[in-house]
């Protein structure tokens, strides 16, 4: 009988940790430790069959000619921009990626960030299981309810102070620990009791957007032709985590408990507007869909390559860069970081942008993507009205413990520049994903 598969398990949080563990040892394999271990020459393990890996920033020539595993590494992570492939190719080590896990989980983070440089002056508390009322909800002011539920299942807020205050070490209460107990919408049970004007536009940003389940409070043959389906309200306030009050005669007892909000509106819509997604991989195709199925956005993919399944509902591709963003209201970046990649966006291109339209650029992928640079004189100009983003400049280096730098800094704290630290892959859902994907990645290692 052959023995079991062994892991060693680095730089990952507790949470995701445990969820990992679980299910690593219920297929069968062995976890050299149940403890989140950083990779070091300490805890580096040469009896591991496979280094499993989040952000581990030593997997280098140096550190590779001294510590191994035997047979190869799986990082926990969409590329390899932080492996040395060139060292691990020669001491012939297998290498895998986990490109899938996360690209709901950072689409949705990326639209979140997009929409808080919309309403920056909307707060909320850390996620609870109080379902929603909105008090004045109305046509024009559904993406901002939408908007309000992103937020606090982002624990969007919470994350910024984090960014804020360089947290990126593995602090049991910073954002080693928190950003995994944020939630994605897709999939969710989200309620609508009452079905005035405004419940076609909730349906089909929560239903073909997000990829929510809608519940309404009563049957309507229109909105069920949208895909919702029809419940009690006893069974709306029992099964869903929030719902969309729209009927003011609606007994609140009839719901389980209540955080009441008012909607306030946004100089920056993304509902309707011109928006560019720079990347057709999973993350922004996944962007993509959602501007385009749920919020009815004209939008263009940056991409060389065609997708015909994005093409077929509408999305366009341009091969160019700067015909992909010259006139678009929204800029998602969503590239991995190769040569070609690096400082794409740069003077040239931020100078060839029109400076009369309002721009929100977010960045969900890598910040060297970026001439950072020339992005803050484009902040500072106002041709980039707000810069939302969960990779702040030279982030890596933070990563690790260092002090930020000048440039960081001035990022930072920009009253027009909107960052988390870099937890967009982070939720209790892509955890789950993360595991099932490790799993099946691990069958590919040979002893």
């Amino acid at each position: 009988m052959s023995r079991k598969l062994r892991v060693a398990v680095y730089d990952l949080a507790r949470a995701p940790m445990e969820t990992l563990t679980k299910r690593l040892n219920l297929s069968g394999l062995s976890v050299l430790s149940d403890e989140p271990m950083r990779l070091t020459a300490q805890s580096a393990r040469p009896d591991a069959d496979v280094w499993l890996n989040k952000w581990s920033f030593n997997l280098k020539a140096p550190f590779l000619e001294c510590h191994k595993p035997k047979l190869g590494i799986l990082t926990m992570t969409v590329g390899t921009d932080h492996i040395d492939m060139d060292a691990v190719s020669k001491h012939g080590l297998q290498i895998e990626t986990c490109p899938s896990y996360c690209s709901n989980s950072v689409a949705e983070h990326a639209i979140a960030l997009a929409l808080r440089g919309s309403y920056k002056d909307s707060a909320l508390p850390q996620l609870s299981p109080s379902q929603l009322l909105f008090t004045n909800l109305s046509d024009s002011l559904v993406e901002a309810a939408v908007a309000q539920i992103l937020f606090r299942i982002r624990q969007l807020d919470k994350s910024i102070e984090r960014a804020k205050a360089y947290d990126y070490g593995p602090s049991e209460i910073g954002r080693y620990a928190a950003p995994w107990s944020n939630q994605e919408l897709l999939d969710k049970r989200i309620g609508i009791v009452g079905t005035n004007g405004s419940a076609k536009k909730l349906i089909k940003i929560l239903k073909s957007g997000f990829g929510s389940h809608v519940l309404l409070h009563h049957s309507d043959i229109a909105l069920e032709s949208l895909g919702a389906v029809p419940f009690t309200c006893y069974e709306i306030g029992k099964s869903c985590a929030y719902v969309f009050l729209n009927d003011e005669n609606i007994h609140f007892s009839d719901l389980l408990k209540i955080d009441a909000r008012r909607l306030e509106p946004s100089s920056y819509v993304l509902s309707g507007s011109k928006v560019a997604v720079l990347g057709a991989g999973k993350i922004g195709s996944r962007i993509a869909e959602i501007a385009k199925l749920g919020f009815d956005c004209d939008v263009t993919v940056f991409s060389r390559t065609e997708k015909p399944e994005l093409s077929e509902i509408g999305i366009n591709f341009a091969a160019k860069l700067q015909t992909a963003i010259s006139d678009a209201q929204f800029i998602f970046v969503a590239l991995p970081l190769t040569a070609e990649t690096t400082n794409i966006i740069n003077a040239s291109v931020i100078a060839g942008l029109d400076p009369s339209i309002p721009r929100v650029m977010v960045n969900v992928t890598r910040d060297k993507i970026i001439d950072s640079e020339a992005l803050y004189s484009a902040i500072e100009s106002g041709v980039i009205s707000v810069y939302a983003t969960d990779v702040l400049p030279n982030d890596t280096s933070l990563w690790v413990g260092n002090e930020p730098d000048e440039i960081t800094s001035r990022f930072a704290v920009h009253p027009r520049v909107i960052a988390t630290p870099h937890e967009a892959d982070s939720s209790v859902d892509s955890a789950e994903r993360l595991a099932s994907e490790v799993i099946e990645k691990l069958k590919t290692f040979k002893m």
